[in-house]
C-alpha cells in the first residue's frame, strides 16, 4: 500500500494524537531498491544525491538506497531523544545482525548476538576473574575506632550521647552473655525492641558474639513475626527494654526460644568474666533478613561478614566518611539496609543519630530532625524521601548535609530536583542499587548536575563487582539491548535459608566460566548499558514490584488470600494511585456473597502480612 498518503492513513485510522511522538509509528523504514539507471551526458558532471529528508519526521527513520552492488543506509534520529554516539552503536549493530544473518540464515533472530567489537571494551567481561581482597569484619573496624578514639560520640538519641568506649562495653557484656546461654557460632538470634542505644549496643553485639543477627519488627503482624521466628530457628531472643503487659505474650508460648532481656540504656544481667568473646572470620554468616516469597512463606536471606566489610569498606573510602560526620538511622529493622545505616558511621568512627523511639520516620518532621542534629549522611527509599518533602514544615532544610543516598526504588529527576531545594549546594545524591541476595548496593550513580530525563541510571559496578545484562539465551546483550541484570560478586550472600527451589532458579553457574563457586545472581530486574557504560533501569521481567521499597510478591498475597474460605479465586496486581505512585489490588472472586467480604479480607490479610503487602483496594 506504498501509494497510500499517509495523512489519508491517518485521517481514517484516527489514533490517539499526541505532541510527543508522531501518530501511527514512531520507527520508519524506507527502502529504495530500484536499480537507478546510471546516467550520462557529455559535458556535464552527474552526482546523485541522498533522498533522505534532512531532519526525521519520526524518532528513527532509516533509509536504504541501492546503488549499483552497494547498499547505502542512512539513519536520521531525533536528537532529543539519541544522541550520536548510540546512533552509531546501533548502525554497528546493525552491520553485524547483517553479517550473521548471511552467514546462518536459518537461525531464529533473537539467537543472533549484538554483542560489537566495540562494545566489548564498553560492557563487563563475565570471563575474567574478579579479585577477592580480605575485609576485616565490621565488629572488629568498630574495634579499632574504640581503641583510636574511646571518648569520640558513638551514639547519640534525644540529647543524650555515648562514647565508643561506653557502646563498646555494652556490646562485649552483651556478647559474653549471649556466649553463656550457649549461643553457637552461625546460630540465629533475635533482636526485638525500640530504637535506642540498648538496641545498637544488642545488634552489634549479637554479630560480636559470632551469632546471626536476626531483626524482629514489632509492627509487624504477630503471626509473621512467629514465622520469621520459626523459619529463622532461632533459639534465643534479646529483647530491649520492657515488654508491656501482655503486649508480646505470646513470645513465652514459642517452643525452645531463650528471651535475655536487655535495657534501653544498655544495661543487663553482669554475664561471667571468665566467658572469652571468639574472633570472627570474615567468611562466617552474619545477618538473615525475610524478604516476600511467592509462596506465602517469607525467604530468608543469609548474609555473611565478609559482604557487609565490602560493602562498609567501600562506601566510607568512596564517599570519605569521616569521624566529623554525623549518620541518620531512620530504616525499619525489617529491611537488611539497616545494617548499613548503624555500620557505615560505626566503622568510619563517625557517630549514629537516632530519633526519639516514638518518632514517626515517615514524618516531614524528620527534615527539621536532621538539620537539628547536624546530619551529614542520610539513607532513604525515593517514596520516603518523597513523602518527608510533601509534609514537612515550609522553608525547613538539611544545612549540613553531604551525600543523600538513595535506593530501593527508581529514583526521578524530580526528585533530585526537589531535594537539591532543601540541601546545600555541596551536597551530592547518589543513587544506589543491589538485592539483598548480593548485600545491598553493587552499583552507584552520583547524580550530576544534569541529571538524566526520567529514572536516574543505576550507574557503574562497585569495585570486585560485575553487573551483566543478558538475554533469554542468558547471552551477554549489545549496548542499549535491554535484558536482565545479573549480578556477579565473590561478595554476594549465601542465598536463601528456606526456597531452595529460588535459590537454585536465582543463583545459577556463570555460563561464561568453569568454576563451581562463580555464581550469578539473575535479580528479575530489566536493564541497558548506555555507550558510557552507565546501566539503566527498565523495570521487571516478572510480576514483582516496590512499594515504599518493599519488595513484594503479588504471588505471596494470593497465597494467603487464596487460603480464606470466602475466596474462590483471587489475583493480586500493583496499579497506580492518583498520585501516580504503586498500591497493591486485589481482585477476587467470591466462594459467598458477601456484602462485607473486602473488609474482612483486609482484616484477614493484615494479621498475616506486614502492612506493606495489605492490598489498599479489593474488587
Amino acid at each position: 500500500h506504498q501509494e497510500l498518503p499517509f495523512e489519508k492513513l491517518v485521517e481514517e485510522l484516527q489514533p490517539e494524537r499526541s505532541l510527543n511522538h508522531p501518530p501511527l509509528v514512531q520507527v520508519m523504514l524506507n527502502a529504495f531498491l530500484l536499480d537507478i539507471p546510471q546516467l550520462n551526458a557529455q559535458g556535464l558532471t552527474l552526482e546523485s544525491l541522498n533522498v533522505s529528508a534532512d531532519e526525521s519526521k519520526f524518532d528513527l527513520t532509516m533509509y536504504v538506497l541501492k546503488a549499483g552492488q552497494n547498499i547505502r543506509v542512512d539513519l536520521k534520529y531525533n536528537a532529543d531523544l539519541f544522541d550520536a554516539v548510540r546512533m552509531e552503536h546501533l548502525l554497528d549493530q546493525f552491520f553485524q545482525l547483517l553479517q550473521q544473518i548471511v552467514a546462518a540464515p536459518d537461525k531464529r533472530i533473537a539467537s543472533y548476538s549484538l554483542l560489537t567489537e566495540t562494545s566489548r571494551d564498553i560492557l563487563p567481561d563475565p570471563t575474567v576473574a574478579l579479585s577477592e581482597p580480605r575485609f576485616e569484619p565490621v565488629t572488629d573496624v568498630f574495634l579499632s575506632h574504640v581503641r583510636r578514639s574511646p571518648g569520640q560520640t558513638a551514639v547519640r538519641q534525644a540529647g543524650h550521647s555515648w562514647t565508643y568506649s561506653e557502646l563498646w562495653s555494652g556490646v562485649e557484656a552483651i556478647a559474653r552473655l549471649l556466649l553463656a546461654r550457649k549461643v553457637g557460632r552461625g546460630e540465629a538470634v533475635a533482636l526485638m525492641g525500640p530504637r535506642s542505644f540498648g538496641y545498637i549496643a544488642a545488634f552489634v553485639g549479637i554479630m560480636r558474639s559470632g551469632g546471626v543477627l536476626l531483626t524482629v519488627d514489632r509492627s509487624l503482624p504477630v503471626n509473621r513475626q512467629r514465622l520469621i521466628l520459626t523459619e529463622a530457628c532461632a533459639r534465643h531472643l534479646v529483647y530491649v527494654g520492657e515488654r508491656g503487659s501482655g503486649a508480646e505474650e505470646w513470645l513465652h508460648g514459642m517452643p525452645g526460644l531463650e528471651i535475655i532481656s536487655v535495657a534501653k540504656d544498655g544495661s543487663l544481667e553482669t554475664p561471667p568474666a571468665s566467658i572469652s568473646v571468639p574472633d570472627i572470620t570474615p567468611e562466617d554468616a552474619a545477618y538473615i533478613f525475610f524478604t516476600s516469597g511467592t509462596t506465602g512463606i517469607p525467604k530468608g536471606v543469609r548474609g555473611c561478614h565478609k559482604g557487609l566489610s565490602h560493602l562498609i569498606a567501600w562506601q566510607r573510602s568512596t564517599f570519605d566518611v569521616r569521624p566529623d560526620d554525623r549518620c541518620s538511622q531512620l530504616t525499619s529493622p525489617s529491611f537488611e539496609v539497616i545494617l548499613r545505616d548503624v555500620f557505615l558511621p560505626l566503622a568510619s568512627g563517625a557517630t549514629l543519630c537516632l530519633p526519639d523511639e516514638t518518632a514517626d520516620t515517615a514524618s516531614g518532621d524528620m527534615v527539621s530532625w536532621m538539620d537539628r542534629e547536624g546530619i551529614t549522611i542520610f539513607h532513604a527509599v525515593p517514596t520516603i524521601g518523597q513523602a518527608w518533602l510533601a509534609t514537612m514544615a515550609n522553608g525547613a532544610q538539611a544545612r549540613k548535609l553531604r551525600w543523600a543516598f538513595f535506593g530501593g526504588e527508581a529514583l526521578t529527576d524530580r526528585l533530585v530536583a526537589r531535594w537539591r531545594s532543601v540541601i546545600p549546594p555541596t551536597a551530592r545524591i547518589v543513587n544506589l542499587y543491589g538485592p539483598a541476595e548480593t548485600t545491598l548496593i553493587k552499583t552507584f550513580h552520583v547524580i550530576p548536575e544534569q541529571p538524566t530525563h526520567g529514572v536516574q541510571p543505576l550507574g557503574k559496578p562497585l569495585p570486585n563487582a560485575q553487573a551483566l545484562v543478558l538475554n533469554e539465551a542468558r547471552e551477554l546483550c549489545g549496548v542499549g539491548e535491554p535484558g536482565e541484570i545479573a549480578i556477579r560478586t565473590p561478595f554476594r550472600t549465601f542465598g536463601y535459608i528456606n526456597a531452595p527451589a529460588e535459590q537454585q532458579k536465582r543463583f545459577v553457574n556463570n555460563p561464561f566460566g568453569n568454576s563451581p563457586s562463580d555464581l550469578l545472581y539473575l535479580t528479575g530486574d530489566r536493564g541497558r548499558y548506555r555507550p558510557d557504560g552507565v546501566l539503566e533501569f527498565l523495570g521487571r521481567i516478572d510480576d514483582q514490584i516496590k512499594i515504599r521499597g518493599v519488595r513484594i510478591e503479588p504471588a505471596e498475597v494470593d497465597a494467603i488470600l487464596g487460603r480464606h474460605p470466602k475466596v474462590a479465586a483471587c489475583f493480586v496486581t500493583a496499579v497506580q494511585d492518583a498520585n501516580g505512585e504503586n498500591i497493591l489490588a486485589a481482585f477476587v472472586v467470591p466462594a459467598v456473597a458477601s456484602g462485607t467480604l473486602a473488609t474482612e479480607l483486609r482484616s484477614y490479610v493484615s494479621e498475616q502480612l506486614p502492612r506493606a503487602l495489605v492490598p489498599s483496594a479489593f474488587v
